[in-house]
């Protein structure tokens, strides 16, 4: 599965086009007075002005698999604070489950968002770490009023299969490519003090080759 857009809301509209263009130095294909995508590879990121609330997500892009070292250094250089995994220091975390090493940190919306680098993909680079390190939105949070009838539909009905989870109240549906971070509402998302709210999600992606859109 590969996500071709994902849509968020937010009240930080020109804080967010701030950071992402000019701090993060992605790259803006659209732009109008109430919203604006980013596109990373074949990801498009796209923000819309909301009036109600103050919302956040959790989200991810892979980045090439040998470079995450570089990617947090990167992410320092641009005085961008890396959270630390809960009870120690470290700032890049190894998912031996996952085969993975990720970091995390906040958006001026807060916004929850995670760089990881998936060594079973097999997507080294030869260049540093760069804005186009970006390489395609790997994950989105899917935060469940009813977690049991969103797991459901998802696996069911969506037909994306189970990935990794406790198959409670953390399962992660879909690939290494794209992959749906379901919860429920008020778990603490992992690596923050924030607990979990739903806040609409537009999500555009393909699954075997078909074009699909859902809407949480």
């Amino acid at each position: 599965m590969r996500f071709q857009k994902i849509t968020l809301q937010t009240s930080r509209l020109t804080e967010l086009h701030e950071f992402y263009s000019n701090v993060l130095g992605l790259y803006i294909h659209y732009r109008d007075d109430r919203s604006f995508e980013l596109l990373t590879g074949a990801s498009t990121l796209r923000f819309e002005v909301t009036d109600t609330g103050h919302p956040f997500y959790h989200f991810a892009w892979n980045i090439p698999e040998n470079r995450y070292l570089q990617a947090a250094d990167w992410l320092k250089q641009k005085n961008i604070t890396l959270l630390t995994e809960p009870g120690t220091s470290n700032e890049i975390l190894d998912f031996t489950d996952w085969n993975a090493h990720a970091m995390y940190f906040y958006d001026p919306a807060g916004n929850l968002v995670e760089l990881i680098a998936r060594h079973n993909l097999g997507n080294t680079s030869a260049e540093d770490f760069n804005p186009g390190s970006f390489l395609e939105i790997s994950e989105t949070g899917v935060v469940a009023k009813d977690y049991a009838t969103t797991y459901s539909y998802i696996t069911q009905t969506l037909q994306i299969p189970f990935w990794k989870g406790n198959h409670e109240n953390f399962n992660a549906l879909g690939d290494e490519h794209g992959l749906f971070i379901t919860v429920p509402e008020e778990r603490v998302w992992f690596m923050s003090d924030k607990k979990a709210q739903h806040f609409p999600l537009e999500v555009n992606y393909t699954q075997d080759g078909i074009n699909k859109t859902v809407y949480f």
